[in-house]
């Protein structure tokens, strides 16, 4: 096998994943605006590929995939909440 033929080959495949990818609605060559979060304790939304230090508490609305975090602070402590387990 040449290295011509499989150039072609990969030329090939890399336009038929791009076609697949904008059949399905994904853009391969879109830019990702992501950013790193700067903590408060005040609750901040998320957006799609943004950051976020370690440490902060996560809270994700399961009705609307909305993800938010914030600083811990010792108001917000639930202890109540002991685990959390999912599974059988």
């Amino acid at each position: 096998v040449s290295v011509m033929a499989l150039t072609s080959v990969a030329f090939t495949l890399a336009i038929m994943l791009s076609f697949l990818a904008m059949a399905v609605g994904i853009s391969v060559m879109q830019p990702v605006h992501a950013k790193e979060i700067v903590a408060t304790t005040e609750w901040q939304v998320l957006a799609d590929g943004d950051t976020i230090p370690a440490g902060l508490h996560v809270r994700i609305d399961l009705s609307t995939g909305e993800k938010l975090v914030k600083i811990p602070t010792d108001d917000s402590r639930d202890d109540s909440i002991k685990a959390a387990i999912y599974g059988d």
